[in-house]
């Protein structure tokens, strides 16, 4: 199967040769794009037509400069940027078009004349340019994202590939959230503050080798100049589970040389309600359990983020950005058990009452100079992040057995205090229009430091369970460099890198002693088969590491239920993952994927029976033996009509994996769907409608059940567009998921009814506000998003 996958790119791409041999020279076309006070227009879309037919298209640089390849000739030249009046001149190829010069509206845009495709495809990447798009009006981040080809998103993982861990980026720096606040975050952008979002299922070697599941770009547009920007939103969300309100306000300024932003936002949930049933079958004995919980808790938290950038001169400028996040969860969990054995019978009534104190802080600092008119950059950043967690946890059991009551008291308090630092120099050299070098270092340093105290009350007082209690410590350098490059020839775009990085580890108390040095290849070809890219084809190749997570290695034990129990593994090694994949694109908007992820230690969680008690779950990480999933992925963008739009993203799996060497392979095929349509109504009017789907998909030894569910909404925009008004129905028939987890000693099969999952309602109010001339808000970059990601 592998020699297979290997073989059959080569094939492909000897047969594209054979085409590009007879195929006519291209010449670029170049320009620039910049407003009516010389300011460069960046990611301006700019399309070459003749007559009706799309030849060429592509978005401006940073610079707002922009290259296009096509067969000398006269053709028409569209360029179009939110907020400013379409440009359209005929022109002759090849040669320097010169500028041309962009002016705002000065009325309400009415409907987009230049039909260009929403999603393209790059050597290493897709890209999906938002403004100005009909199909991106009125939606957030998560609505796009869903829409982006080979994504999957839903209330609790985003994937790419089917391949889980994905890190996302806002203007060159990761957003450092949990999944469901990243998703809180992701709701709060709006299309009309995106410009692109880029996925990359296979990261470069300019990227942290950490990377394995991909990373997602996005790049907020332009705004305005020597003035301010402001978003300001308000949502609810109301289920029979969950009571949530989330303010969110965004300021974007530019005075002289100074740019800044100052954001904040919160959640505010007085209610949240998470339920669980499960039915326990233990091989031995014939023993049976049943149980059922239910999770009502309310978590307040929030952010701000504050930052500035001064440019020194034209290429040089320097960039300070902090920001914090605060957590306070509480959420007692009531429980009832059933345990049958022979003809005996034990019900236990408990409460856990959990809590958790969550501060983050992040600073990041960098000097960027831009070395030549090309796009030559060199860039230094220093980062550093601060996480401190208190979780504790109050637990009251009374079980009954015989006719005998006894009544148990415990509780815990477990600390983690993490903190990263990074410094990161990165060159960006351009010679030319075919050639691209990039390199780079990079220090890293992580420090983890996790205590427990367990308690047990007896009649005489709290004695300490040293069993559970601990004191760890985790230190971590990672030292890395790596070089890459980038030609365009022809038809032919190539981009390869080597990155290597040593990694010193040492622990306290989990006696964790690593040192060791690993290459990260990346190898990306792409063949357009024809002038303007439109058919293409690309093979990519990238080796990554995955590090565990700081959570997965603490070894704090949180009580789920009286018999089930989850653990962090301070013995965890690091996951290595080689990707393949073949990328056809067709008629520049229709894409199909396939490829292979194989990989080696991955680490997933694993239910096991505790090592004291049979009868208890332990659900922990730990790293698989072997590991091969592969995958196939289609994205269907359709302009049904002149008011309907449909994008369907469709994901097949096959996935073979075992925990332990002398285990045998399982085999495992799985379907993912999403499907989301739009209707653009009279009067601003906007109806969607999202359908997603996954089928039985298997993961080590949890068996994760069929799942679908419809979301409605309809939009409506005011005020020159600047306001928008949403009411949403999620998960409209109700649906809730079930899992079976199957061992040595038991099969458990567990349902849930999540917080986020029953039919709830989402009201939703955004409103833009600007005042000034038109600018390109500009965002810190930093350079240890992906440690502070382990966070």
């Amino acid at each position: 199967m592998k020699q297979y996958l290997l073989r059959m790119p080569l094939l492909l791409l000897f047969a594209a040769l054979a085409v590009d041999a007879s195929a006519a020279r291209q010449t670029p076309t170049t320009g620039r794009v910049v407003d009516p006070d010389g300011t460069a227009v960046a990611y301006a879309t700019v399309v070459l037509l003749d007559a009706e037919t799309q030849l060429a298209g592509t978005a401006t640089a940073a610079d707002g400069s922009f290259s296009l390849k096509v067969p000398a000739g006269r053709y028409r030249l569209t360029i179009q940027y939110l907020g400013y009046e379409t440009l359209t001149r005929d022109v002759d190829t090849p040669g320097d078009l010169g500028e041309f010069v962009l002016h705002p509206a000065s009325v309400e845009m009415q409907e987009v004349v230049v039909k260009t495709s929403l999603v393209r495809r790059e050597a290493d990447r897709f890209v999906m340019e938002i403004a100005g798009s009909p199909v991106a009006l009125g939606k957030d981040g998560t609505e796009l994202l869903k829409q982006a080809p080979g994504v999957w998103l839903t209330d609790d993982k985003i994937a790419i590939n089917g391949a889980s861990g994905v890190k996302v980026y806002i203007n060159d720096r990761e957003v450092r959230m949990s999944t469901e606040q990243l998703l809180n975050y992701l709701r709060g952008l709006k299309s009309e503050e995106i410009q692109r979002i880029e996925v990359i299922p296979q990261a470069g070697a300019d990227y942290d080798a950490d990377s394995a599941a991909g990373i997602i770009r996005i790049t907020l547009r332009r705004q305005r100049d020597n003035g301010l920007t402001g978003d300001l939103s308000f949502s609810t969300r109301q289920s029979r589970q969950i009571e949530g309100y989330n303010p969110s306000l965004s300021l974007n300024g530019h005075a002289g040389r100074w740019t800044f932003n100052v954001s904040g936002w919160a959640s505010v949930v007085p209610l949240h309600v998470t339920k669980t049933a499960e039915h326990t079958e233990y091989r031995a004995g014939g023993a049976l359990l049943d149980a059922s919980s239910e999770m009502r808790g309310r978590d307040n938290c929030g952010g701000g983020r504050a930052g500035a950038i001064f440019d020194i001169s034209e290429r040089h400028s320097i960039g300070a950005e902090a920001d914090f996040y605060i957590d306070r969860d509480r959420s007692p969990n009531r429980s009832s058990t059933d345990f049958r054995e022979a003809e005996r019978l034990t019900r236990n009534e408990s409460l856990y009452d959990g809590s958790e104190r969550v501060n983050t802080f992040s600073a990041t600092f960098n000097y960027i100079w831009r070395i030549d008119t090309l796009g030559s950059t060199l860039k230094v950043m220093a980062d550093y992040s601060r996480n401190n967690r208190r979780h504790g946890n109050d637990s009251f059991v009374r079980s009954t057995a015989a006719g005998i009551v006894r009544d148990s008291t415990y509780d815990d308090r477990t600390r983690g205090l993490y903190n990263v630092a990074a410094l990161n120099a990165a060159l960006e050299k351009r010679l030319g229009e075919a050639w691209q070098l990039r390199a780079g270092a990079k220090y890293t340093y992580n420090d983890m430091h996790n205590e427990a105290l367990y308690r047990y009350l007896r009649p005489e007082g709290w004695e300490t369970l040293d069993t559970y209690s601990y004191v760890t410590d985790y230190t971590e350098h990672i030292t890395a460099a790596y070089a890459a490059a980038t030609l365009k020839k022809g038809h032919w775009n190539v981009v390869a890198g080597l990155r290597g990085e040593y990694t010193r580890t040492t622990g306290y108390g989990s006696d964790v002693r690593q040192r060791y040095f690993s290459l990260f290849p990346n190898a990306n070809l792409t063949y357009a088969f024809d002038a303007a890219g439109l058919w293409s084809l690309t093979v990519q190749y990238a080796r990554n590491i995955s590090r565990p997570g700081f959570w997965a290695l603490n070894p704090m034990r949180m009580q789920i239920s009286d018999y089930t129990y989850q653990s962090g593994n301070p013995d965890l090694l690091p996951a290595y993952t080689d990707n393949l994949s073949l990328t056809a694109v067709f008629a520049g908007k229709y894409s199909l994927s396939a490829g292979a992820q194989l990989h080696h230690d991955e680490i997933a969680q694993v239910f096991g029976s505790d090592a004291a008690d049979a009868s208890i779950t332990n659900l922990r990480f730990e790293n698989l033996d072997r590991t091969e999933q592969y995958f196939a992925a289609a994205n269907i963008p359709l302009q049904l009509t002149k008011w309907w739009t449909l994008n369907a993203n469709l994901t097949g799996i096959c996935r073979r994996d075992r925990i332990t060497a002398d285990a045998p392979l399982r085999t495992t095929w799985a379907a993912f769907a999403n499907a989301a349509t739009t209707f653009t109504l009279p009067r601003k009017f906007f109806i969607e409608a999202e359908y997603y789907a996954m089928s039985r998909f298997r993961q080590a030894n949890l068996d994760m059940k069929s799942y679908h569910s419809v979301t409605l909404s309809l939009k409506k925009r005011l005020l020159d567009n600047r306001l928008t008004l949403t009411a949403q129905v999620a998960n409209l028939f109700d649906r809730s998921q079930r899992f079976v987890a199957e061992t040595e000693t038991f099969v458990r099969d567990l349902r849930v009814s999540n917080d986020w999952q029953p039919r709830r309602f989402v009201l939703t109010v955004n409103y833009n506000f600007k005042t000034g001339k038109t600018f390109k808000a500009r965002k810190v970059e930093s350079g240890a998003g992906d440690e502070k990601g382990r966070m």
